[in-house]
């Protein structure tokens, strides 16, 4: 009887916290003292980030690693930060990871872009995740 009475109990909780989210939205994650963000890029151009949103409560640096072979980011950069340069500050480049330094002077949802390349070719494939200071 006990057992039943847990097990329902904790299905009870992951339905009431599933239901906490909006309609389409995927449940993000907390980082540590840095982030790890894995971009993956499915079918046509279909572009992930396995935190989405990110949850960022303190100064962080956040790493953006592609791990989807077949693509990159653009020479320029893949990660921007539009609506809120001065809290995002962009740190090392490469082909399948970027850096980007949150200060977290400010609080509030930023939206991002990711831009990815097909080798090969100037194939770009754009997604728009956002980060939440906090």
């Amino acid at each position: 009887m006990k057992r039943t009475a847990v097990i329902g109990a904790v299905v009870g909780l992951a339905i009431f916290a599933a239901g906490c989210a909006a309609p389409g939205d995927r449940i993000g994650g907390t980082c540590p003292p840095d982030c790890d963000v894995t971009i993956t890029v499915t079918g046509n151009c279909a572009i992930a980030a396995d935190r989405d949103p990110l949850e960022v409560k303190h100064p962080a640096a956040i790493r953006f690693n592609l791990g989807t072979a077949g693509y990159h980011f653009p020479p320029g950069g893949g990660i921007a930060f539009n609506n809120n340069p001065r809290d995002f500050a962009p740190g090392a480049k490469g082909p399948k990871t970027e850096v980007v330094n949150d200060s977290h002077q400010t609080l509030g949802y930023f939206k991002y872009q990711i831009t990815v390349e097909k080798d090969g070719t100037n194939d770009r494939c754009h997604v728009d995740p956002g980060v939440v200071n906090n």
